[in-house]
């Protein structure tokens, strides 16, 4: 798992959007949706979300931003990315899904 800057499009708690840059593994700039999750199993798939997606576990918004958050970067050839509870509330305040 790498790290990435996550920069809301406005208030964490309220954020739609957030553009992700790579700290350590390279992946391109990008926009992606931010959603607000309570712990469970989620399968993210590259057909609903083709650039990533920031999750954030309800009631854990970052208070910085842009906040440094850790990112799954997948395969070019990944379809889909599941995490399971632990992975989720690893995540601490939050963590992106990066489709490459």
């Amino acid at each position: 798992m790498t790290t990435a800057h996550c920069t809301p499009n406005s208030a964490w708690q309220t954020a739609t959007e957030a553009g992700l840059r790579a700290i350590e593994t390279p992946f391109s700039d990008r926009i992606v949706p931010v959603e607000h999750r309570a712990p469970s199993t989620y399968t993210i798939q590259r057909s609903a979300y083709p650039e990533g997606v920031v999750l954030i576990p309800t009631g854990s918004d970052p208070t910085a931003s842009p906040a440094v958050l850790p990112a799954i970067v997948t395969d070019a050839a990944s379809q889909e990315v599941t995490l399971d509870p632990a992975n989720l509330l690893d995540m601490g305040i939050g963590g992106a899904v990066v489709f490459v």
